[in-house]
């Protein structure tokens, strides 16, 4: 995770005598760590960084990335053999096969019956073993947004819970996927149809209070890009509360 001065084509950098230059290839780009010293550095040289927006180059690949899996059972991981082309197991992460959920899914599916059976073999994001997303898992952006101490947590924690949240709303998509396909494949009664329903409304519920943080997240590091107050940045976020869904086709489902 990197936090950087970018205008789009090229970076802030720093020479061997500490001086701001510019430079093209990302990878040469200064690492501020925090957003706070971004902008910081923005206000002093502002000359040179005319133009110039800070920039998350870890969320930048979420975005531009399906989120990738690996197998482990927390100590081990499933990596893969070239010369037997089978999978194997293997003690480090760096060697361990990570690709997207539904191809790791099916590796899973044909592991070998001693691999199987050698341990309890899971699925787990390659971003949450590489972040460590635990420390974010019960963060309260809502409790952070009512407090003074918005601007006091950090923007790489504030970019991990985004992670985090990421990687729970693929979770949560999935699970809406298995919901509809089984109701598209089975005929149930009126009691267990209910019951589907009322699972189907609480992963929706659970996905737009996931999607909501999101944007909040989103709003936050504009703001702060933006230099705005903490205040502003509420007033910003308070506006999420009077929007209203326009139906696509079917709007007299909503005409109740």
């Amino acid at each position: 995770m990197s936090i950087v001065l970018t205008n789009g084509k090229y970076y802030i950098a720093r020479d061997e005598a500490g001086k701001i230059i510019k430079v093209q290839n990302k990878s040469e780009a200064h690492d501020f760590q925090s957003i706070k010293r971004a902008i910081d550095v923005k206000k002093k040289c502002c000359g040179k960084t005319k133009g110039y927006y800070v920039f998350d180059t870890a969320l930048d690949k979420m975005r531009r990335k399906e989120p990738q899996y690996v197998l482990t059972d927390g100590k081990n991981y499933i990596g893969y053999d070239h010369v037997t082309e089978k999978n194997i197991v293997v003690n480090d992460y760096d060697h361990s096969v990570k690709l997207k959920y539904t191809k790791i899914l099916n590796i899973l599916k044909n592991l070998s019956e001693d691999i199987l059976h050698k341990s309890n073999w899971k699925i787990v994001s390659a971003a949450e073993i590489k972040e460590d997303l635990s420390s974010v898992e019960n963060l309260d952006i809502e409790r952070l947004l009512e407090s003074d101490s918005l601007f006091d947590i950090g923007f790489n924690t504030i970019s991990k819970r985004k992670i985090y949240l990421m990687l729970e709303l693929a979770k949560v998509e999935r699970e809406v996927t298995d919901i509809y396909h089984a109701m598209e494949f089975h005929n149930y009664n009126v009691c267990n149809g209910f019951k589907m329903y009322k699972l189907l409304q609480e992963r929706l519920h659970h996905r737009r209070k996931i999607k909501d943080e999101i944007h909040k997240i989103d709003y936050i590091v504009s703001g702060i890009c933006g230099e705005l107050s903490a205040k502003q940045i509420l007033k910003n976020i308070r506006r999420m509360d009077h929007r209203q869904y326009q139906p696509r086709a079917l709007k007299e489902l909503f005409e109740m």
